[in-house]
């Protein structure tokens, strides 16, 4: 099953993807991937499947999402349930953090497209603490 693609098939409005039983068979690939996609496939590349590692970054685009664009906690967390069911995700530590947040960016603030609401994205600048409170948020196992 491809849960990433499909959630966020389902985030961006793409109602071409739904079936009467809440997804399509053939749900095309997502052509569409987060700057936090990138950064979590270039470091954990040996160690896990691109969906868990898609996963892990759209888990931390939509916590950053309620945080700078007002989403929705509640489909935030319904998005995590679904990922959780159906894709074994990956973890990592602190450890981790400084090492990443350098595959995304050198500078103290990063520009993100992030989730206002199920199929608007906008570009927002985030600091490196929030994006680091976002690794928190997936190492304290949400």
């Amino acid at each position: 099953m491809q849960a990433v693609d499909n959630l966020l098939a389902a985030l961006m409005g793409r109602k071409d993807c739904f079936s009467s039983n809440l997804f399509a068979v053939d749900v095309p690939k997502c052509d569409y991937y987060f700057p936090l996609d990138k950064m979590f496939l270039d470091y954990f590349a040996e160690e896990a499947g691109n969906d868990s590692l898609r996963a892990l970054s759209l888990i931390a685009t939509l916590y950053l999402s309620v945080l700078h664009c007002g989403f929705p906690q509640a489909l935030m967390r319904s998005s995590i349930t679904f990922l959780r069911e159906n894709i074994t995700l990956p973890s990592f530590d602190c450890t981790h953090y400084e090492r990443l947040y350098a595959r995304l960016t050198t500078e103290k603030h990063a520009t993100l497209p992030l989730f206002e609401d199920v199929g608007n994205i906008v570009t927002k600048e985030v600091s490196r603490l929030d994006i680091y409170d976002a690794f928190d948020f997936l190492t304290n196992g949400f």
